[in-house]
């Protein structure tokens, strides 16, 4: 009897959570992706003077490098006590 009621205390707290995720995640995906979105690419292709200079600068090599290093810095401070 003990077990089915402890059994039913945990599932009440994540089924919750899995339904917080789900909403928030419909929530996300309803977003519609900005116009100048599409054409990002395109940025990056052909041969222009922007398309140039974003090569010489390595830009692409280190959008890569922002987007780690933020992530990581992220997930430092979600670890308890080092974080802060």
């Amino acid at each position: 009897m003990w077990s089915t009621l402890k059994d039913l205390l945990l599932w009440i707290p994540r089924e919750l959570f899995a339904k917080v995720m789900e909403g928030l995640s419909a929530l996300l995906q309803a977003i519609p992706a900005p116009d100048w979105y599409a054409n990002i690419s395109n940025i990056f292709q052909g041969d222009n003077n922007v398309h140039f200079f974003l090569m010489l600068c390595a830009v692409t090599t280190g959008l890569k490098i922002l987007a780690a290093s933020y992530g990581i810095r992220f997930l430092i401070r979600r670890i308890p006590f080092i974080g802060g």
